[in-house]
């Protein structure tokens, strides 16, 4: 290194330095006042960016934990609907063939209090309407369709307008 080489590292060094004093010398207030400023900056950019995200997806709840039955039902537990194994279908992200599931993966991701059996039957049914589409004899695995998908964002957007 020659001495114009290390004369510029040490004017980098204080500048620097004087730089790093600067921020220490500010007052505890100043230092809790900018940080309160860049939390409340950065609070409206993720409520901009979360207005912008439901106006491009709509309002969609976020993956959640979906238990079918419901205890509280002293007759029995509730049948479970085409739309609800529709739209487990969907959170489960089984939209094409390489992500396809079994019934009995549906039932052990989503605590489904029902058989595999009345899983399946359900599944076939969707099958036989063109919702969903399966390969494989042992175990069959099951993803949506189009047609699946477009049922579920039309269920979804009616139910919304219903409110």
């Amino acid at each position: 290194m020659d001495e114009l080489e290390l004369i510029k590292l040490k004017k980098k060094v204080e500048l620097l330095t004087k730089q790093l004093e600067a921020k220490h010398s500010l007052p505890q207030q100043d230092k809790v006042q900018d940080l309160q400023k860049e939390m409340h900056e950065m609070k409206n950019k993720y409520i901009f960016l979360l207005e912008n995200m439901i106006k491009l997806q709509g309002n969609q709840k976020l993956p959640t934990e979906v238990s079918v039955s419901n205890p509280s039902v002293s007759a029995g537990t509730p049948s479970l609907g085409s739309l609800q194994v529709l739209m487990l279908l969907k959170e489960s992200r089984a939209t094409s063939k390489e992500f396809a599931v079994t019934a009995a993966q549906l039932k052990a991701a989503y605590n489904i209090n029902k058989s595999e059996r009345t899983i399946r039957n359900k599944l076939n049914y969707l099958e036989a309407h063109n919702f969903v589409l399966s390969f494989g004899k042992k175990p069959k695995v099951y993803y949506l369709t189009p047609s699946g998908i477009a049922n579920i964002n039309s269920q979804a957007r009616s139910s919304l307008t219903n409110i």
